[in-house]
Parts: C-alpha cells; structure tokens; sequence
C-alpha cells in the first residue's frame, strides 16, 4: 500500500498549503492591494505616448506643375544640331534630348524620400518644432537636451509599406495625441519644402551650365561667320587687283582673254575675271552691310534668353501626395493602465502567497529543530 500512502500524503500536504493561505488571507489581500497601488500610481504618473501616422506616395503631376514646367522649359530649347555639337565637345555630360514625364516625377519623390530619411533634416527640423521647445524648457543642462532631441529623433519612424513597396510610412510618437499629429506634420511638409528646394537648386545649376554653354557656342559662331566676312572681304580685295593688274575692267563673257573659261565663284583664281567694276560693287556691299549670322545662331540666343526665365522661377507645390493624412491618434501606445493593474494585482498576489508559504515553512523547520 506505499502508493496509496504517497498519495494521501500528497492530499495532506496540498490542503495543508490551502489552509497556511487560508489562515493568512489578510496578509495576501494586504500584499496584492499594495501592488495593485504601486501599479496604479505607475500607470497614472508614467509618460504618456501617442503616436500620429501618415503614408505618403509619389506626387500628382499636378502639384509639382511648377517644377514641371520648368524642367519642360529646360529641354524646350533642344534642337539635334545644338545638343550634337554640346555633346561632341563635352562627351561626359551629355544632355539628353526628351523630357521624360514618369522619369521626373519619380526623381521628385525620390528626393523627397531622401528628405524624409535625412538625420541632417530631421535634426534641423525638431530643433525649431514648438514641440522641442516646449519639452526643452523643464530641461536643465545642454546634455539633457541633447538627450531629448536624439529621443526625439528616433520617435520618428519610416518605413515602406509592406504590400506596396510604392508607399511609405511615416510616423511620430509624442506625450500627447495633438503634439504628435501637429509634429508630424509639420515635419512632413519641411521635408517636401527641402526636397523642392533642392530640386531647383540643382535645376538651376544644369540651366546656368546650360546657358554658359550655349553662350561659348554663340559667341564661337558669331567669331566663325565675321571671320568668314573677313576672309571674303581680302579675297575680293585680291581678286579686285589681280583684275587691275590684268586690265580687266569689265566681265566681258567669252573673249579672247578668257575663251571659253567657266568662272567658279568659288575659285579665287579666276574671280578676277568677273572684272574690276563687278568685284569692286562687291567689296563696297560687303563691306557696308551687316553680317549676317547663321540661323542656328540666332536660335542659340533665343533658346539661351528662354532658359534665363527659368532662372526667376519660385518654387512651389508639394512633392508627395497622402493615401493617409498625419491623424490624431485616439488611444495611446503606453501605458496601459488596465493591463498594468491587472499585471500589479497578479505579481501581488504570487508574491504575497510565496511570503506567506514560505513563512509558514520557516516555522515549521523552526519546530522540528526545537523537538
């Protein structure tokens, strides 16, 4: 029967353990109540934390009409004979020739992603917020405002969107609920300001590369067709002695002198056979008429006064557009306070039974050393 005794034993021993807590039932309650209100008083005093979240994707055409119109602007000038010669000479810049819609919309949000993920910018941003402001005010030293700022910095999150890589999270955790949406906002809105600001920046920098460009080119064109007028004027200067010193007054057609000579206009050796008279009504026109340039020239100054417009344009509109705008949340992250207090009144209670069984166990070693 030493099984049956095991077991009656065991019996014994449990209902001695529920009687030890039965018998000790105050000191239990007294224990849990004493967590419960440490857990209470945590759960009323800690920070609170709410968190704002937005998503964003690439912007409408229509809200960066602006920037389009002057990169459209940009390559609107572009004629093949121009951009050959640019590109011939400067093989490692070339200049494309097609402005490319989906191309620069995607650059536009790239740029602002970048914005958005920019340490640089988010420090740059949270340091101006009223936000910062406000917190930094029940702070001490420099060190702890340092501290709360890199807080700061690391209670924004983004992230792109699980089931479209398209979209991206944004989100801010503040102390309370209108905080974090205003902040987050507002910090999304400098983002796409600087990601604008940017764009132009390096917008303007191609044009001003553009313009100097097409200026040299201008200004080798104009030198090329006056030196052109020059070499025409010594050739007809010559041409017109050569016809003296041969006595040719006039051009006669076929003569004896000449016979059956066809005259290339071309030919500096035989344009003195056109005659003294003619050559010199020539020289008297091309000496006394302005030059006249190439149209290519001309449409080089006109392609390089409609890129100086580009230079006075003022950025605006935004470069993301919301599948979710930065809301205000309307429950809290942390703390939980029902939780807290149903953890605190849970821990009280194992705590408080441990202590009394393991007071009732210290009696009983106490006991059987003293028989």
């Amino acid at each position: 029967m030493p099984i049956q005794n095991t077991v009656n034993k065991d019996e014994a021993d449990l209902f001695d353990l529920i009687d030890i807590l039965q018998k000790n039932k105050t000191v239990i309650i007294l224990i849990t109540l004493i967590s419960i209100l440490l857990a209470a008083i945590y759960a009323f005093t800690a920070k609170e934390e709410w968190t704002s979240k937005a998503q964003v994707i690439a912007p409408e055409p229509v809200q960066i009409s602006t920037y389009l119109e002057a990169e459209r602007k940009y390559y609107r000038f572009q004629s093949s004979g121009i951009i050959d010669t640019l590109n011939s000479r400067v093989p490692s810049a070339r200049m494309d020739e097609v402005f490319n819609l989906e191309k620069t919309v995607e650059n536009v949000f790239r740029t602002f992603s970048v914005e958005l993920n920019s340490f640089n910018n988010k420090l740059a941003y949270l340091q101006k917020s009223n936000y910062y402001k406000y917190l930094a005010r029940q702070k001490e030293s420099e060190l702890e405002k340092n501290l709360l700022l890199r807080q700061l910095i690391e209670n924004i999150s983004i992230s792109s969107d699980i089931g479209n890589s398209a979209l991206i999270n944004v989100n801010f955790t503040a102390e309370d609920p209108i905080n974090a949406q205003k902040t987050l906002h507002e910090f999304i809105s400098q983002s796409s300001k600087n990601a604008q600001l940017k764009l132009f920046e390096n917008l303007l920098e191609r044009t001003n590369e553009r313009i100097n460009s097409l200026t040299e080119l201008s200004q080798n064109m104009k030198k090329s067709t006056e030196q052109e007028r020059q070499n025409q004027i010594l050739v007809l200067k010559q041409a017109i002695r050569a016809a003296t010193e041969a006595g040719i007054n006039e051009y006669t057609g076929q003569s004896l002198a000449t016979g059956n000579t066809i005259i290339d206009f071309n030919n500096t050796d035989t344009l003195f056979l056109l005659g003294q008279k003619y050559l010199t009504s020539q020289l008297n026109a091309l000496e006394n008429s302005p030059v006249i340039h190439p149209v290519s020239y001309y449409q080089t100054l006109y392609n390089i006064e409609g890129l100086k417009g580009i230079l006075n344009i003022e950025p605006n509109g935004v470069t993301f557009s919301y599948t979710r705008a930065a809301d205000v949340p309307l429950t809290k992250d942390k703390p939980n306070k029902a939780l807290i207090l149903a953890l605190g009144a849970l821990l009280g209670s194992i705590v408080a039974c441990l202590y009394v069984l393991i007071q009732a166990a210290a009696k009983n070693r106490k006991k059987l050393i003293t028989n």
